[in-house]
């Protein structure tokens, strides 16, 4: 019965507090799960990727496993990014950057501040993005993250470019394929080399801009990117136009051209087109520059895009002016103008939407502000019942176990007395046996002694008949 109590007090107090605790690895377990595999669809699919988070989500909800919510807004910063909503996509990597900072991890605070940075980019607020590419640079630095410092180098190289400011990029993307290199990142280094080779261009520097272009092209070759390449090969072409060569400028446009079409690459195949046909023109072979411009101009129009629209139809006006042909230079110069004018009026509509867009992102951010406030009142009161609930739980348990100590102790009195009782019992019994061994003893003492009745009885016959 003792061995009983205790096994009894033992699954008690596994089962009160160990099965809880299982419950929530498993619930943490598939957490990670969910945020996994919808982090890996964010791109390829968005919506896959959604119903894995809203699942992630549930069990953060009703769990105890709140040191995931950081790691599911950061991928829910994913997936708004990737569907285009910025302001909820900045909101999402807010929250989780500040969260992830007071958890100490760097690794994912400095990741969800990259992103962050690359919102900022594409909201156009460089000063912004910048400033979030340095900090998560700085900590990606500091703990050695190499292919997130080569990703955040080549970022900032890329905001330096787009603000022309080349010098500052080149410092950036040479910083980068020094760290590729080490990491005998291929595909990393190719693009890399590619980046170097446009911004030695912009600075005029095309004999080392070519030798990038070149070394650019090894490493595509040994990782079989064609598209890679067919980009590159443009590139090449550009730069042996700059430098008046242009049978080798020819010779890269048709190699990039061909590889377009093996790919289906419409807009390489446009703007290979157009930049054959303003070579071929360049050389005075009008036929064949005419020949690719059109083509240029037909699926410039079917994509549709305005700006390759307008240069091809530049190229024909020029083309036309020059052959005498000046109805047909005057037609494709009116094209020119009207595209020239749309893509202004859509620059002016742009500017005005990333305007818009930055006026709604500060009320997004607001509301989601306050929700979040709100939020963090509920988890705040969710985990004050959860708490109470574990309080009610333990103090159960410690009742049930004293209950369990004095029906044991009681159980041990009552086994003690009965004992006691059997014990006294014996010995009653014993010096009862004693006492009646004795008294026997006497008696047969006694009888022994004393004359047989017989005797008296003739003893007491013959005094009766004396008298």
């Amino acid at each position: 019965m003792r061995k009983l109590t205790k096994r009894l007090i033992l699954l008690t107090f596994l089962f009160i507090f160990f099965v809880p605790i299982s419950a929530q690895i498993i619930d943490t377990l598939l957490i990670d799960s969910f945020l996994l595999k919808s982090s890996q669809l964010v791109t390829i699919n968005p919506d896959s990727a959604r119903h894995y988070i809203k699942r992630a989500h549930y069990l953060i909800s009703n769990s105890k496993s709140k040191s995931r919510i950081p790691r599911w807004g950061f991928v829910m910063g994913q997936l708004e990014h990737q569907r285009g909503n910025l302001s909820n996509a900045a909101h999402y990597y807010k929250v989780s950057s500040s969260a992830f900072k007071k958890l100490n991890n760097d690794e994912m605070f400095a990741k969800s501040t990259f992103n962050l940075g690359i919102v900022y980019f594409e909201l156009g607020d460089y000063t912004q993005a910048l400033s979030h590419y340095l900090n998560a640079l700085n900590i990606f630095t500091r703990h050695n993250f190499i292919p997130d410092c080569i990703s955040a180098n080549n970022s900032i190289g890329s905001l330096y470019y787009q603000m022309h400011n080349y010098k500052e990029a080149l410092f950036y993307f040479e910083r980068a394929i020094k760290l590729s290199k080490e990491l005998k990142l291929e595909a990393h280094t190719a693009m890399l080399n590619g980046n170097i080779g446009n911004t030695l261009s912009e600075l005029g520097r095309n004999q080392e801009a070519m030798s990038h272009y070149k070394q650019s092209i090894a490493y595509y070759n040994q990782i079989d990117d064609k598209k890679g390449l067919s980009i590159l090969y443009g590139n090449i072409s550009v730069e042996y136009d700059l430098l008046n060569n242009s049978d080798s400028a020819i010779f890269y446009g048709k190699r990039s051209l061909e590889l377009s079409e093996n790919l289906s690459r419409k807009l390489g195949i446009c703007i290979q087109t157009a930049s054959l046909g303003k070579l071929f023109y360049k050389k005075g072979d009008f036929p064949i520059s005419e020949k690719y411009l059109l083509q240029s101009l037909e699926i410039a129009q079917n994509l549709p895009s305005l700006d390759d629209t307008k240069i091809a139809a530049l190229y024909l006006s020029q083309l036309y002016d020059t052959t005498g042909n000046t109805l047909m230079a005057l037609k494709y110069f009116k094209l020119y103008s009207e595209a020239k004018d749309s893509l202004l009026n859509e620059s002016k509509s742009e500017e005005i939407g990333r305007l818009q867009a930055k006026h709604e992102f500060d009320q997004v951010q607001e509301k989601m502000n306050l929700i979040h406030e709100y939020e963090l009142k509920l988890a705040s009161e969710r985990e004050h019942r959860q708490t109470l609930l574990a309080l009610t739980m333990i103090i159960c348990l410690i009742l049930v176990i004293i209950f369990l100590v004095i029906i044991y102790k009681r159980f041990m009195l009552t086994r003690k007395q009965k004992k006691l009782i059997e014990e006294q019992k014996i010995l009653v019994e014993h010096k009862q046996r004693e006492i009646l061994d004795s008294i026997n003893y006497a008696r047969r003492i006694q009888l022994s002694r004393m004359p047989s009745e017989n005797l008296i009885k003739k003893e007491l016959e013959r005094l009766v008949f004396k008298q």
